[in-house]
């Protein structure tokens, strides 16, 4: 069995990241999304893989090689233009000459891999049992997911074989989304050279794969039971990286300075440096990195070469060579290769800004004497509960979460995670005591106003003390 992984996209929902570089080499967990790829066509066993390229083709082949660092023979395949999946099967014919094969969209990432989906799909063609259906033609892969409109989408008819696929309908006729890996025999070559251009003037492989069935081909398919994600938009991406990185272990490769604190499951890779700087798993921090008087937070990966000094990062992926100084929050974010943000003390005080095209700024603001600013919140990872006989300290709970005091109604603890506060009803961020004065809190008229000062027990980032500063939205209210 060979494998063909398609690379060509023009990767239009990420820019601008992707002006400039691949869509499939965009890192997860400090790891191209196209490697993860290849690394489960060679744990299926299939070491002759052919990669379709299209602009990108030169950076893609810099990043690959010849495959033999993953035991692999690697053939690029180029397509002058993405004309569908369709038509990539059909310019991969001479590669594929007559073998099964196994084709995966460069830009997916799937918890299971695929080598149980290829095992299971070789045993029912090559099983002979008399009475039994047929051996599929094609297998492929289903996934459930809350708006299948985006998806090409699978029924199932009563006997439990696939009758239909529509290409992103509509009115869908289920939830079962195609996920981006296909099993074919040769007979798809046939299919995809019978079909017509769709209404976008692409050759569809929901359209090849339909062929197959409405000429006595079996489609077989599978549901699967774990993760997947097209990581082709910057949410799935983030998701993807969250993912990856919850299953990453300890892994201090760098050097960590006395002063630092490492907590949870935070890779430090060769070469990297932690000074001064708490890094809260799980985390990735790449080769020659420097993190210096700094906060990273959970399901962050920075990629080599990068400098965060005086900044706080959180749930956000940064490609190589990029700096970071003096940035007090930066959070859900995908930062591209080389950029440098840093605040800046020239007068007047601005947001300055050099954006390319396609970008997206999302910046935080806070109402104060009726204009508008940019603010940082702070708030520690535990709260004082008064509600009872006496203040008593809760521990913390999930990583990715923070405890919030509610003194409305009740003064009981509430746990929230980024929430917003004019959308928070009663809520405020705590002050480890009734006493103390909050940083933002809630007028009486239901407006959220903030306090002069910070609350008691709040500390800079690196510090070690359990008042670790984050940053939190405040929507800006009309007055």
């Amino acid at each position: 069995m060979k494998g063909l992984i398609l690379s060509g996209g023009a990767g239009t929902r990420l820019r601008p990241i992707t002006h400039t570089s691949a869509k499939q080499l965009v890192p997860v967990a400090n790891k191209p999304i196209l490697f993860y790829g290849i690394e489960d066509m060679v744990e299926a066993g299939i070491t002759e893989i052919g990669i379709i390229t299209g602009e990108t083709g030169p950076e893609i082949r810099a990043a690959v090689g010849d495959g033999s660092r993953w035991g692999a023979t690697v053939t690029y395949l180029p397509q002058e233009a993405p004309l569908g999946l369709a038509h990539c099967v059909l310019i991969a014919r001479e590669f594929l000459s007559d073998d099964d094969f196994v084709m995966y969209l460069g830009d997916n990432l799937l918890r299971q891999g695929i080598a149980e989906f290829v095992e299971r799909f070789e045993e029912d063609r090559t099983a002979s049992v008399p009475g039994a259906a047929i051996g599929p033609s094609a297998q492929i892969l289903l996934a459930k997911v809350p708006d299948p409109q985006r998806f090409g989408v699978a029924e199932i008819g009563a006997d439990g074989e696939v009758v239909r696929l529509v290409e992103k309908p509509d009115v869908p006729p289920s939830d079962l989304a195609l996920v981006g890996v296909y099993l074919f025999d040769p007979s798809i070559h046939e299919a995809v050279a019978a079909i017509e251009p769709s209404q976008r003037g692409e050759l569809e492989i929901t359209d090849a794969i339909q062929w197959l069935i409405d000429h006595g081909h079996r489609v077989r398919h599978e549901v699967l039971d774990g993760w997947w994600k097209d990581t082709g938009k910057l949410q799935p991406l983030l998701e993807g990286n969250r993912l990856v990185l919850e299953t990453i272990e300890l892994d201090i490769r760098g050097t960590v300075d006395d002063a630092s604190l490492i907590e949870g499951r935070v890779v430090v890779e060769e070469g990297a440096e932690i000074i001064n700087s708490t890094v809260r798993g799980p985390a990735i921090i790449g080769e020659r990195t420097r993190v210096e008087n700094s906060y990273i937070g959970p399901f962050t990966s920075v990629y080599f070469d990068c400098e965060i000094l005086d900044s706080e990062i959180e749930h956000s992926v940064i490609l190589e060579q990029s700096k970071i100084i003096g940035i007090p929050r930066v959070a859900d974010s995908l930062i591209g290769k080389q950029v440098e943000i840093r605040r800046s003390a020239t007068r007047p005080v601005a947001t300055r800004l050099m954006v390319g095209d396609h970008s997206v700024v999302d910046l935080a603001w806070r109402v104060r004497r009726g204009r508008a600013r940019p603010v940082t919140l702070w708030y520690p990872t535990r709260c004082a509960d008064t509600s009872g006989s006496g203040r008593r300290w809760l521990p913390d709970r999930l990583e990715d979460e923070r405890l919030l005091w509610n003194p409305f109604p009740d003064e009981r603890c509430v746990r929230a995670a980024g929430r917003d506060l004019a959308s928070a009803d009663g809520e405020r961020s705590p002050s480890c005591s009734p006493s103390s004065p909050c940083w933002a809190r809630r007028s009486p008229r239901g407006r959220c106003s903030p306090a002069s000062t910070s609350p008691a027990g709040s500390t800079p980032a690196g510090s070690r003390s359990p008042g670790v500063r984050y940053g939190l939205q405040a929507t800006p209210s009309p007055s």
